[in-house]
C-alpha cells in the first residue's frame, strides 16, 4: 500500500501508456481506475453535453446561412455565433487548464 498513489497523474499517465494489458486486471489497478472515474465522471457527462450543444448549434447555423431561408433568420443566428463563442470559450479554458495541470506536474513532453 502507498498512500496517495491514486491521486499522482504520473501512475494514471503510467498505467495509461503501459503496454502490458494485464496489468488492468489487477485489484490495485482496478481501485485506482475506479476512483478515478469516480472523479472525472462529471467532467465526462459536462464535455459530452457540450458536445451535444456543439453539434445542434452547427445545426442550426447550417439552417440559418441557408441561401433559400426566409428573411427572419438574422436573430437567431446571431444566437448561435454567440453559442458557438461560448462553447469554444469553455472548451479553451478546458484544454489551457489541462495544460497547465501537465506542465505544473512535470508531464509536459
Amino acid at each position: 500500500h502507498v498512500p496517495w498513489v491514486h491521486k499522482d497523474l504520473r501512475v494514471l499517465v503510467a498505467l495509461a501508456d503501459c503496454p502490458n494489458s494485464d496489468v488492468f486486471s489487477t485489484d490495485g489497478c482496478r481501485a485506482i481506475i475506479a476512483w478515478r472515474w469516480k472523479v472525472e465522471r462529471s467532467l465526462a457527462r459536462f464535455r459530452m453535453v457540450m458536445a451535444g450543444i456543439e453539434v445542434a448549434n452547427f445545426m442550426a447555423i447550417n439552417f440559418f446561412t441557408d441561401e433559400t431561408a426566409p428573411s427572419w433568420v438574422g436573430g437567431p443566428l446571431h444566437f448561435t455565433i454567440f453559442v458557438s463563442l461560448l462553447v469554444w470559450s469553455l472548451a479553451m479554458y478546458m484544454e489551457l487548464s489541462q495544460i497547465l495541470g501537465f506542465i505544473c506536474t512535470g508531464l509536459g513532453r
